[in-house]
């Protein structure tokens, strides 16, 4: 009975205890925990806690509260959650002598952060819970089951920069699995976020406290060029107009006693459709489709960053040189950063850190597409460079390694440039091949706008090089180069200038230290050049040298000079120049009808170019003016400093002379009817001293119709001809030219022209003084013969210069001679008066001693008064004068024509003028018609 008295006892007071506790979780414990917290957060915040409903289920051991409100220390808004369930295990805490939870559920957890100016976080505030710091060190003993936030949210707010920047994250989920402080437990947790445009951050892993230890992995997908922006502020030089980023990562972390150790991998990080612009920029300058990073690898305690490949796909860049010569991508890179003049001293540490190691395994680079402005044009000078594919391996920071480039990309519309070589960093050296396929040269068109007026309406480049750099030489090219295809047109005329079907240079080899340049053969196909004499006398190849010259330039231009010599900026040695179908062509716009003459068929070589003065190349050019006039230059010259040295010859053959009836009939007055030409040029040049031969020869040379030109000579032309052309048709001229070339007065063309002029002008002027020069020697008065007054008998020295007469007259048989009938009337009288004196003196004479023969007397013996006449009874008449100046006309004829071809017709008797009189001598002067 005791017994069961005893039990029904126990009984009752358990059951009396099972209410009690039960009225104690229900009704009391919620009470206790809503004032113990708000109390709690009152003492040690000074701030309230707001909170809604808080039940507890005694035998479950599972406290929930509703709608908890914490603000922060102005008020505003800090934690707020809708729903708090938490799962007691006391048992467990017994046996963990700690605390031991089963669950904690968190729905609704709604945080706002704020980071004040100055770096305060307005969160740090819940370390003032915790109350003062105990001096107990041993760790704290906690074990949880799991942990859930669900349906969260985190509002971001950082006050400390120029913009305030927010972010807010929902929904957020969290979950904490079998955590212990101190006990082997999964510690796993998982971490989800979304942001109001789509990017989700998610990490999970695994995270123990005794020691510090996590693993994990982290991955972000979407995240905006507009987050990073405004996070970033004006941390970031550029302004982002587009892009996503996205990355998956893992970890290890762990921190004991002993240093931090961390190891990260990214396995991937991926940034796509990004566009940057300089900041205040209105447009982008670099968009990128797609940029990976794979397998970069960082560890902390071996200070070494490992990067497997970063990869580029697709994407444009524009560059330029702005007007002032900037490049403009520079602008990326924000505003310099302001410079000091005194540097910033390291702090002062007795342990030396050991560097860090980095390494990429590759760099790709594809599809990228690059625009390229030279913005100090006008216009602008561009070129596309498209479909860009680099790849370089082996990077390391230590620069011990050789590096593999290889660099390709299509450049314009057709051309293609391929690169490839390896790097040697540390040096620095390169060598490599460089191969150009069909490279446009007409973007260059810009260059020429300004220092040439040249209109380049297409070209081409082929390449193929080994390049090669290093300290000592900077750079060495060797190979071959082809310019093909070239069509050019001066930008005045609009008229071809210079084209070529192909320009190859075989065996090139330069070198920028020396400055040096090798070719072993230049081989130009198809050349041809046009000079253009405009409507102004301006030619177009002075035009293109110098589009804005004046009219000094243009009068220089049109006035050959041999050039003073201009070193070149380096050596330059070509040993053979091989023409190939070359062609040239002159036209004349400003004389009408125009003039143009070709030359045709130019072949041949120039061996041993360079650009020293001991130097001497050999030249050996046949070609054809206008197809059928043989044309040849020949020599040895410097053509790479021509007024150091040269020995030349230039023979031309059988060049029609009516191409030239333009120029006859405006500056001679007259067409040409029929004539060819040979031009036979020898120029020797030794230390600038010239002596220049030009041989010309006209055979045939028959002029036509008379042209009224205003510009035409008023000299008699045809006389001029008819001297000049001798009994075969042909008129041999020898000019030569002598001077120095460092005399700023010397101008080869002036001179010869002066000279050709001077000769024209002899023969249209002095005759004579040509012909007798010709086939006399040197007599220049062979149309002057002199006579003795009263006298039809020819001197010696009239014979004489009669007889070359005869001579120049058979050799030019267009000549005619006009011989004057002439006398001087009182000379001529007097004499002839003295002859008639003498005569009837002598007569009286004669009579006398007929009549006296004993008594002989002489006619002047004064003794006897027989009358005596005197000069003043003497009558001499024109008539007989005029008989006398055709006696002596009648003289130079016979002399001229006796024994001679000449036809009688050629040579004139005329009634000419007065007689001239010289040292008491008749002159009688002979003229040419």
């Amino acid at each position: 009975m005791k017994i069961r008295s005893l039990a029904f006892k126990l009984l009752i007071a358990g059951a009396a205890l099972a209410l009690l506790w039960t009225a104690v979780g229900y009704w009391a414990v919620p009470r206790l925990v809503k004032s113990q917290a708000i109390q709690l957060v009152r003492e040690r915040m000074s701030r309230e806690l707001h909170l809604g409903q808080v039940h507890f289920k005694p035998w479950q051991l599972q406290l929930s509260v509703d709608d908890l409100q914490l603000p922060d220390a102005h008020g505003a808004p800090l934690i707020g959650l809708r729903h708090l369930v938490v799962d007691l295990r006391a048992w467990r805490s017994l046996q963990l002598r700690g605390a031991q939870l089963g669950a904690i559920t968190l729905d609704g957890l709604d945080v706002h952060a704020v980071l004040a100016q100055g770096g305060a976080l307005n969160l740090a505030d819940l370390a003032l819970l915790a109350g003062p710091d105990s001096p107990d060190d041993s760790p704290t003993r906690f074990a949880l089951d799991r942990l859930v936030v669900s349906n969260s949210a985190l509002s971001l707010r950082d006050e400390d920069r120029a913009k305030p920047f927010e972010l807010k994250l929902s929904p957020i989920r969290f979950e904490l699995s079998d955590f212990n402080t101190v006990g082997t437990g999964g510690n796993g947790f998982h971490f989800t976020a979304k942001s109001a445009i789509g990017e989700s951050f998610d990490w999970q892993g695994k995270l123990e406290l005794e020691p510090l230890r996590s693993t994990g992995q982290l991955t972000v997908a979407g995240l905006q060029h507009s987050t990073l922006s405004n996070y970033l502020g004006e941390q970031l030089p550029v302004q982002l107009s587009s892009g996503t980023v996205g990355l998956q990562a893992s970890y290890t972390l762990q921190a004991g006693n002993g240093p931090l150790q961390l190891q990260a991998t990214l396995q991937q990080l991926q940034v796509q459709n990004l566009a940057m612009r300089p900041r205040g920029g209105d447009h982008d300058l670099v968009q990128l489709d797609t940029l990976t990073v794979s397998n970069a690898r960082a560890d902390i305690t071996k200070r070494s960053i490992e990067v497997e490949r970063i990869a580029l796909q697709g994407g444009r860049i524009d560059a330029a040189v702005t007007a002032n010569g900037s490049l403009n991508l520079l602008a990326l890179a924000g505003p310099a950063s302001p410079t000091t003049n005194a540097p910033v001293a390291a702090p002062a540490s007795d342990k030396t850190e050991a560097a860090w190691r980095s390494s990429l395994g590759e760099l790709l680079v594809e599809g990228l597409n690059i625009g390229v402005q030279d913005q100090r044009r006008t216009p602008a000078a561009s070129v596309a460079l498209s479909d860009a594919r680099l790849l370089v391996t082996g990077l390391n920071s230590a620069l011990d390694q050789p590096l593999q480039v290889t660099l390709g990309m299509q450049v314009g519309a057709s051309g293609k440039l391929a690169l490839q070589g390896q790097v040697q960093p540390q040096a620095p050296a390169f060598k490599g091949q460089l191969q150009l396929t069909q490279i446009d040269l007409t973007p260059a068109q810009p260059y020429l706008q300004g220092i040439a007026g040249l209109k380049l309406h297409s070209g081409w480049v082929d390449a193929k090089l080994n390049l090669e750099h290093t300290s000592r030489q900077p750079l060495l090219a060797q190979g071959q180069l082809e310019v093909h295809d070239v069509q050019s047109s001066d930008s005045v005329l609009d008229e071809p200038l210079l084209n070529w079907g192909r320009l190859q240079l075989n065996g090139l080899r330069f070198t920028a230290a020396p400055q040096q340049l090798r070719i072993k053969e230049v081989v130009a196909t198809g050349l041809y050049a046009r000079v253009v004499v405009g409507g102004d006398r301006t030619l177009n190849v002075s035009r293109v040298m110098d589009p804005d010259g004046t009219q000094a330039a243009a009068e220089a231009s049109a006035t050959a000079t041999l050039p003073q010599a201009t070193p070149l900026p380096f050596d330059v040695a070509i040993d053979t120049v091989r023409i190939l179908k070359g062609a040239s062509n002159f036209t004349d716009l400003w004389i009408k009808p125009r003039f143009t003459v070709s030359l045709m068929d130019l072949e041949g070589t120039i061996k041993g170019l360079s650009s020293k003065d001991a130097t001497r190349a050999t030249v050996d050019l046949r070609g054809n003016v206008d197809r059928y006039a043989p044309a040849v230059i020949s020599g040895k010259m410097n053509l790479l400093a021509a007024s150091a040295y040269s020995d030349m010859k230039l023979d031309f053959r059988n060049i029609e002379l009516t191409s030239i009836t333009p120029y006859s009939g405006y500056f001679a007055g007259y067409q040409i009817r029929k004539g060819k030409l040979s031009v036979a040029l020898t120029y020797r040049i030794q230390d600038r001293k010239l002596d220049a031969g030009h041989h010309i020869v006209v055979d045939q040379l028959e002029l036509g119709d008379k042209v009224d030109s205003p510009e035409a000579t008023t000299l008699p032309v045809r006389l001029a001809v008819a001297l000049l052309k001798d009994r075969n048709g042909v008129i041999d001229l020898q000019l030569p030219v002598t001077g120095s070339l460092d005399d700023p007065k010397f101008r080869l063309g002036p001179i010869i022209w002066k000279v050709f002029v001077n000769l024209i002008v002899k023969a249209a002027t002095a005759p004579f003084s040509l012909i007798g020069s010709l086939f006399g020697g040197n007599d220049e008065q062979i149309n002057q013969i002199a006579f003795e007054p009263g006298s039809a008998v020819l001197t010696e020295l009239g014979t004489q210069r009669l007889a070359a007469l005869s001579k120049g007259m058979t050799d030019r048989p267009g000549l005619q001679i006009e011989v004057p009938a002439a006398y001087a009337a009182q000379l001529d009288r007097q004499a002839l008066q003295q002859a008639q004196l003498q005569l009837r003196l002598q007569a009286i004479a004669d009579k006398a001693a007929a009549e006296k023969p004993v008594a002989k007397k002489s006619a002047t013996d004064k003794a006897e008064p027989t009358p005596v006449p005197v000069l003043e009874d003497m009558v001499v008449t024109d008539a007989e004068l005029a008989d006398l100046g055709r006696a002596r006309a009648a003289a130079i004829q016979d002399a001229v024509l006796r024994n001679s071809t000449i036809d009688p017709a050629r040579l004139f008797i005329v009634i000419g003028p007065s007689a001239s009189t010289d040292d008491n001598t008749v002159r009688i002067d002979l003229t040419m018609k």
